[in-house]
């Protein structure tokens, strides 16, 4: 895709993105700029500003996130976090890779604790790699289904990488989890990619396995209250 066709697409998104939020009534600022920013954002740049009531949401639609994307994210972070009704919003591209299409819905709550008595019981029978490979995509539903709740679409398409980094700018887990989270891809992208002889880390595991317990029984809980 070449770059005008990238920004082409990047600014349909905006379009889409004002076109929900303004159906579900909040007022939007597309590109705001000067006097149209509160005080605490005039160092930044936000693609869009929507309120409704209390609610105030920073959204900031990219293509990918770079290393020096890293320092403004931080800092638009923390300068949202410190107002009270404000919260952050990072929308990513949908990544250009036709190799995949997701289908309509997510698995349900209850699948995904099926799937993790699986999990269990690769590990136990010494199947670690596999078990790995299963568990993050037990988590990944998990987390979309959280994420769904912000108002990311739960079928859209994008990279593990960019499901943590949602899930952290969302505050869905903090950055001890996203620490934990990215050492465990790592060791899952060695095994999904054929060196699946490689030992894992003693913690790549336990560490997905018990976040995935937690979004999954969140879940469970609102489904049954």
């Amino acid at each position: 895709m070449s770059e005008a066709q990238q920004m082409a697409t990047e600014q349909q998104k905006l379009e889409d993105l004002v076109r929900r939020y303004s159906n579900e009534g909040y007022r939007v600022v597309r590109e705001p700029r000067g006097e149209q920013l509160p005080s605490f954002l005039r160092n930044f740049t936000p693609d869009l500003i929507v309120q409704k009531g209390a609610e105030s949401i920073v959204v900031e639609v990219k293509r990918r996130l770079s290393v020096h994307d890293q320092d403004y994210w931080k800092a638009v972070s923390e300068a949202v976090a410190n107002e009270s009704g404000w919260k952050l919003q990072i929308v990513l591209m949908d990544l250009d890779d036709i190799e995949w299409t997701p289908p309509a819905t997510l698995p349900n709550s209850t699948e995904l604790r099926s799937k993790l008595k699986e999990v269990n019981a690769l590990e136990r029978s010494g199947q670690s790699g596999p078990a790995l490979l299963l568990l993050w995509s037990v988590f990944e539903a998990a987390a979309r289904h959280h994420l769904a709740k912000r108002g990311v679409a739960p079928t859209q398409r994008f990279s593990s990488m960019a499901v943590l980094k949602q899930l952290l700018s969302e505050g869905i887990i903090d950055d001890e989890d996203y620490e934990r989270l990215v050492a465990s891809l790592a060791d899952r992208n060695v095994v999904a990619h054929g060196f699946f002889q490689q030992r894992l880390s003693d913690r790549s595991l336990s560490d997905v396995a018990e976040l995935t317990n937690r979004l999954t029984d969140q879940l469970q809980g609102e489904h049954a209250a």
